[in-house]
């Protein structure tokens, strides 16, 4: 058992795995939003112009790591 899941009150690390990444369903409304505003001509990131492209290549990425992540959860 990792030294934080000790210090956390003990417990199942393969449990606490889990509900870390269950809590990726938090995301849910994320998705909706992204692709909503994916056929904007101009994007912003950190309140700066960013490419388009780069930006949501980036936004997959990281939406398909949190849905692996609540799939293996479930």
């Amino acid at each position: 058992m990792p030294d934080s899941t000790k210090r956390a009150g003990g417990g199942d690390s393969d449990a606490v795995r889990r509900a870390v990444l269950a809590s990726g369903v938090k995301y849910a409304w994320l998705l909706p939003h992204l692709l909503g505003r994916a056929g904007l001509e101009s994007h912003q990131a950190y309140h700066q112009e960013a490419d388009s492209r780069h930006l949501y290549e980036q936004r997959g990425l990281a939406l398909a790591f949190v849905a692996k992540g609540c799939a293996q959860a479930m």
